[in-house]
């Protein structure tokens, strides 16, 4: 994952832990499974509609200046400020 994401295992760690923090991700012998809530499951079908649609300016959000895998999960922390 750390190769596909170019970021390091260290970072992936860190990620992982926190997604599975927030509700996004079980975990069972150091094996990670998306298990979100059916809301949280509906944001993230959201993320990626709006991926496959604006690539580009995502791609340049990820890695830009702030080039921290941690930036990538905190995108994920749900906010009712829409």
């Amino acid at each position: 994952m750390a190769k596909r994401l170019y970021a390091t295992e260290r970072e992936i760690v860190i990620a992982l832990a926190a997604l599975h923090r927030d509700g996004f991700l079980s975990e069972a012998d150091g094996h990670y499974q998306f298990d979100a809530s059916p809301e949280r499951a509906a944001l993230v079908e959201e993320l990626a509609e709006a991926y496959r649609h604006q690539l580009i300016p995502i791609t340049n959000l990820i890695h830009g200046k702030r080039r921290n895998i941690n930036a990538f999960s905190d995108a994920f922390k749900l906010r009712r400020d829409r």
